[in-house]
């Protein structure tokens, strides 16, 4: 009897883990596409300015 409820608690514990891994490895990729954009953003507003003042030269 004991046996069956300590395979039951593991089961749970890998989906609960599993659950939580698939969703933190989401969250990650959703961070990582957000600062690409940030970046990719501010990147964008620097070459605006540079090209806006004459005695600024853009360098990427």
């Amino acid at each position: 009897m004991f046996a069956i409820f300590d395979k039951l608690r593991k089961n749970v514990k890998k989906a609960i883990f599993g659950i939580l891994k698939k969703g933190l490895c989401e969250y990650s990729k959703k961070l990582d596409e957000s600062s690409f954009f940030l970046e990719f953003e501010s990147s964008e507003t620097q070459k605006i300015e540079y090209s806006q003042s004459p005695n600024l030269h853009y360098i990427p």
